[in-house]
């Protein structure tokens, strides 16, 4: 029979010249305590906090991300193998359908501009934007918002439109500057 690495009386010689095997190295004289207690710093696959592993296999820092990773994968690999059977249903990204047209809805410009689509009806009715309402549906030439950015007004930071500094009043001041009482009628 074959005898165990333990059994073995001879000492193997590793790479850098120490005696004893490579387990008796990482293990720190032949302690498996130290090595079955090992801490490794990891980040998560998943979430990407950073946490404190015990093996070196260990990818996720909790059981649910474990499981959230998982169920994405697989809803990843349902949606693949829908739009290789379904080729015609795939959606375009939204660059792609906004990259030929000439004129925009509000809700198309906003996407364009990265902003709200209020913000977009906030600029039409400042004037701002130029836009053409047709049968309740608004139109906006993508040139005249790309022509916004030819000739823009200063930035303006918004520290530099602080309001105006209100003065407030008590009760008690308000009696006094007005020499008035609390039970004056209102009628």
């Amino acid at each position: 029979m074959g005898k165990c690495q333990n059994d073995i009386e001879d000492t193997s010689w590793d790479t850098m010249g120490r005696g004893g095997t490579l387990w008796d190295t990482l293990a720190g004289e032949n302690s498996l305590t130290n090595a079955t207690f090992m801490e490794i710093q990891k980040l998560c696959k998943y979430c990407g906090r950073s946490f404190i592993a015990h093996k070196m296999t260990t990818i996720y820092c909790s059981r649910s991300c474990n499981n959230k990773d998982y169920k994405r994968a697989i809803r990843q690999k349902q949606v693949a193998e829908y739009y290789e059977a379904h080729p015609e249903n795939k959606k375009e990204t939204p660059k792609d359908v906004l990259q030929g047209k000439a004129f925009l809805t509000p809700r198309e410009a906003a996407k364009l501009l990265g902003i709200g689509k209020s913000s977009v009806y906030r600029e039409l009715a400042s004037g701002l934007i130029k836009a053409v309402q047709m049968k309740g549906k608004t139109l906006i030439r993508r040139a005249d918002i790309e022509r916004l950015f030819d000739n823009p007004p200063a930035y303006q930071s918004h520290s530099e439109k602080k309001q105006e500094k209100r003065e407030y009043y008590t009760c008690r001041q308000i009696m006094e500057k007005f020499k008035c009482s609390k039970n004056v009628n209102s009628n």
